[in-house]
């Protein structure tokens, strides 16, 4: 099973890549290994249980903590309680960790 991640945000001022967790922690957003994503309203599919690392490349916003890591978690955990921090900012979540279960994703 896969799930699928959306991203809702202000096109004009923000972008999401996918980095690597060293990426994510340094916050080097320049790195060419990162894909990119522009359109303001992007689905990424989950494919795998794990992390999956998420930041703005803006100057200074993964700085600001527009990042967010996602752990997906296997669906016999599904019950697991899920705590996310939402940010003030309408563009990424802060930097969290989320557990993604089958009723808390979109399957495809």
């Amino acid at each position: 099973m896969r799930w699928m991640n959306v991203f809702e945000y202000e096109n004009k001022f923000h972008n999401v890549k996918h980095v690597s967790h060293k990426i994510f922690q340094s916050c080097n957003a320049t790195s060419p290994m990162a894909a990119a994503y522009t359109s303001g309203f992007d689905g990424i599919s989950l494919r795998r249980t794990g992390h999956y690392y998420f930041l703005c490349s803006v100057a200074g916003h993964c700085q600001a903590g527009h990042k967010v890591d996602i752990l997906v978690i296997p669906a016999s955990l599904s019950s697991t309680t899920v705590t996310t921090t939402t940010a003030s900012s309408p563009s990424l979540s802060r930097t969290s960790t989320a557990a993604i279960a089958p009723y808390y994703s979109y399957p495809t």
